[in-house]
């Protein structure tokens, strides 16, 4: 219940950014300094986000597998509003990793990590 709770609260953010950053460079200053919090900073919670969600998304029912593929449509939407370039090179390693070294189980070796 508190990873379901977890990823609730960071698609929130996520929306939060989406909404509030304007899309552009200057809104996400602007959104940064509400926050209190630098634009690196919070395109690293929604890396680790994506991470914990991607190393968990094959437990669960059906309904929450669903979700958890639009909590990673958010997080990744959050990570590329944020204009962080260190974000940005991170998702694509971590993406990677995830579809390339899926187990026949479908764990993703994102949990090695």
């Amino acid at each position: 219940r508190f990873l379901r709770m977890i990823k609730i609260s960071g698609a929130l953010l996520a929306v939060y950014v989406v909404f509030r950053g304007g899309g552009t460079l200057g809104g996400v200053y602007k959104l940064t300094r509400t926050l209190s919090i630098h634009k690196n900073a919070l395109s690293f919670i929604f890396l680790t986000l994506l991470t914990m969600n991607l190393a968990t998304m094959n437990y669960g029912e059906k309904g929450e597998r669903i979700i958890n593929k639009i909590f990673n449509v958010l997080y990744i939407l959050g990570i590329l509003l944020t204009f962080s370039r260190h974000g940005y090179i991170s998702r694509v390693f971590i993406l990677f990793l995830h579809f390339t070294k899926k187990g026949k189980k479908g764990c993703s070796a994102v949990t090695v990590i």
